[in-house]
């Protein structure tokens, strides 16, 4: 993540709660998304995530809080559990989908090639869904939300379908696509595992309705990290804990705060 201090957030949100009918699913979120970051919201699955990403996208509205989102809602790009692409259209004919109207044809055609070439699929553009595999789907899919050069990229889940090696590939082209960027990224997990590979933040969700129990910062570079890192292992097992048992005691409860700045040493584990 690129020093960003006194800089505008992309996304702030302060104190949304949200329920659907009787039931309370989000109590008093506060959070912001920085340029040059990916705020990862973690917790088991049901927790409210993927709701309030979509409260932020503008899908769904909140009861109360405020919301801030200084870009244009033509830079933001999605990217969901499934690739969501239109079977009878080929790769580059999704793609453009997005893409203004306004738009010469020569140019998106260009557009098309660009971004397939950011995720090695070049080749693949006059191809069909279904004569794809799924990790190609889901670089399709991450294609899309590039081709209109997102300011913020959401991302509900987008590699749950698929295996954790084929997983750990995607993410490895995720961190590519980030390399030196000013874009911000909300990416929604229940694994820790990629929370901690994609993460510059991880929030820590859970309850009902669903708190921000904790809030982590990775200092380590993403194209650095290891999982079998011994500080990694100790941070996967540590955030387990919060999951399944809360925070660890002497600790306080809420909205904990750590730093890992790659070294073996001296850890606040």
């Amino acid at each position: 993540m690129r020093e960003n201090a006194g800089v505008k957030p992309l996304v702030r949100v302060d104190k949304i709660s949200k329920a659907f009918g009787a039931a309370p699913v989000l109590d008093q979120i506060t959070l912001e998304v920085r340029p040059g970051e990916i705020l990862c919201l973690l917790g088991e699955s049901g927790c409210g995530k993927s709701t309030l990403l979509r409260i932020i996208a503008g899908l769904e509205k909140a009861d109360s809080g405020l919301k801030e989102v200084n870009i244009a809602e033509e830079s933001l790009g999605f990217v969901f559990q499934e690739a969501r692409l239109l079977p009878w259209l080929t790769v580059g004919e999704n793609i453009k989908l997005v893409l203004p109207e306004a738009i010469a044809e020569n140019q998106k055609n260009r557009v098309v090639q660009e971004v397939l070439e950011k995720v090695y699929l070049q080749e693949k553009s006059g191809c069909h869904p279904d004569e794809l595999s799924g990790g190609m789907r889901q670089r399709v899919a991450i294609a899309r939300a590039m081709a209109v050069d997102p300011g913020l990229i959401l991302m509900d889940e987008p590699l749950s379908s698929l295996d954790f090696p084929l997983r750990l590939n995607l993410i490895g082209l995720l961190t590519e696509l980030y390399e030196g960027q000013d874009r911000g990224g909300i990416y929604v997990t229940h694994d820790v595992r990629e929370a901690l590979l994609v993460a510059d933040r991880i929030l820590i969700l859970k309850d009902r309705p669903s708190r921000i129990f904790e809030e982590i910062t990775i200092e380590l570079p993403r194209k650095e990290r290891r999982l079998e890192m011994h500080c990694m292992e100790k941070l996967y097992h540590r955030i387990n804990r919060v999951l399944m048992g809360g925070p660890v005691a002497g600790l306080p409860r809420r909205f904990q705060r750590m730093q890992y700045k790659g070294s073996e040493k001296n850890q606040p584990l």
